[in-house]
């Protein structure tokens, strides 16, 4: 059952961790960097596209590179040991690191969206798709994390997989095949919003269903391995 009162105590305690660990606040910093400096040299014309990778960059850094570094970080110091002997759950412990890991990344998928956004992209639309894609996000860091050793090993296993998310689907364009295979995604059904296509019922639905699997596989993992290495 969840606890509001451990999902606070636990949303404090990863809120002084991130303020403290530089290597993951760099991953909030970079894409608002990026984002200023594109925005200086780009035509306002031309920012559609450079709006939808730095969104996309906005939600996988800042949610699944976050994630995943804060808990490895947490059993590289065995300071979440503690959970293991404890009544925390899965939920209660995923809840509270998404709700901080979000509460940054939507700050600066905010503050993307006014450096960048194009005329026909509506704010209250922006902050529904990318909210549900900045959750989805997390909670893939979160199961990059479980199976990490240590900050390290959670960017390795996380680059490739934040890559096939990012940018594949930009240098294979031209690939029905890739393209067909990585419609499913939620970052793939994100762009096509940001591009101006109409929030529709099924890519809602896919975004829900990538949540779906996503928190079983979270569940599963957390109860099979827990922090252990």
């Amino acid at each position: 059952m969840i606890s509001i009162y451990k999902i606070q105590a636990l949303y404090v305690k990863q809120f002084k961790n991130l303020m403290y660990n530089y290597f993951v606040l760099a991953g909030f910093i970079v894409p608002l960097g990026m984002a200023f400096l594109m925005r200086m040299v780009t035509e306002p014309s031309e920012t559609a596209g450079l709006f939808v990778m730095m969104t996309q960059m906005s939600i996988l850094l800042g949610g699944a590179n976050t994630m995943c570094c804060l808990i490895a970080e947490e059993k590289e110091k065995d300071t979440l040991s503690v959970l293991m002997s404890s009544t925390v759950s899965s939920l209660d412990f995923l809840i509270s690191n998404s709700l901080i890991t979000s509460t940054f990344t939507m700050m600066l998928n905010v503050a993307i969206y006014f450096m960048l956004a194009p005329e026909f992209m509506s704010f209250t639309t922006y902050l529904l798709v990318t909210t549900l894609a900045t959750i989805i996000s997390t909670i893939l860091g979160a199961i990059i994390g479980l199976v990490s050793k240590n900050q390290m090993t959670a960017t390795t296993v996380a680059s490739p997989i934040l890559l096939l998310l990012s940018f594949i689907p930009l240098v294979f364009m031209d690939s029905p095949f890739v393209q067909n295979f990585l419609y499913f995604s939620f970052t793939e059904q994100l762009g096509l919003v940001l591009l101006g296509q109409s929030v529709t019922f099924s890519g809602i639905l896919l975004k829900l269903a990538n949540l779906l699997v996503l928190v079983i596989a979270f569940t599963w993992l957390y109860k099979r391995k827990g922090f252990s290495e």
